[in-house]
């Protein structure tokens, strides 16, 4: 969809400064750039903290911000429907996090034996967990993941429940994961694109509107977590 101002003929729009180029582009590249990677800094806030092994996640309230550090134990499909639902925990990358981390958990709590059952289940779970928030985009995506292993698990004989239960939390593990590596290739080359484009004396103002930082995400953010890199380097 074409936003009012880009639809108005060009002589009438506003001076909004959109016409002049921000700057040329640059990415990351190894044989000219330093970077520490955002995963091995420590932060002041962390959103999730899940253990693949043990199986137990803990969300931060963002409710209940900023006076007190609360996290709320998910143990169920249920629980993450609710915090999802009531907005303490927001972000489109960490509510599709928490969303399949939370499916993996019911599954290993309740998830049924019988191979049949256990398709309807997750079928209800995943419809529940969309309900959650029908616009978080990256909570579809990660649901249409799980859903393509589902695809492929069918057309393996002998069916088998575990194998299927077990694929499914591993995909959400590694959904978290891809989120955190993810997070860290945007900061690397958001930062120095914006570094290279202005001297090192040089003073800069960087801006945001949007929840782009730790709270948004299980990392340390998107925007917001680009002007933390450029004031920590």
């Amino acid at each position: 969809m074409r936003s009012p101002i880009s639809c108005l003929p060009a002589n009438n729009r506003p001076n909004l400064g959109i016409d002049k180029p921000a700057g040329d582009v640059y990415n990351f590249d190894a044989n000219k750039h330093s970077w520490e990677s955002a995963a091995n800094q420590d932060r002041a806030i962390h959103s999730v903290i899940y253990d693949h092994e043990k199986k137990t996640l803990r969300v931060l309230d963002q409710l209940l911000l900023p006076h007190d550090t609360v996290f709320i134990e998910i143990l169920s499909v249920d629980d993450a429907f609710n915090i999802i639902k009531k907005m303490q925990v927001r972000g489109a990358p960490l509510i599709a996090t928490v969303g399949t981390l939370g499916l993996g958990i019911e599954l290993d709590k309740k998830g049924p034996k019988n191979y049949g059952e256990l398709l309807k289940f997750i079928d209800d779970c995943c419809e529940k967990l969309i309900a959650s928030r029908p616009t978080a985009i990256n909570l579809r995506n990660a649901i249409l993941n799980i859903q393509k292993i589902i695809d492929n698990d069918r057309n393996e004989s002998p069916n088998n429940a575990l194998r299927l239960i077990e694929r499914i939390q591993n995909a959400a593990f590694q959904w978290f994961l891809n989120e955190k590596s993810e997070n860290d290739l945007l900061l690397k080359n958001a930062t120095i694109c914006v570094e290279s484009n202005y001297g090192n004396d040089e003073m800069l103002t960087v801006m945001t509107v949007c929840n782009t930082g730790s709270l948004a995400t299980s990392s340390h953010g998107t925007a917001l977590g680009v002007i933390r890199q450029l004031h920590f380097r």
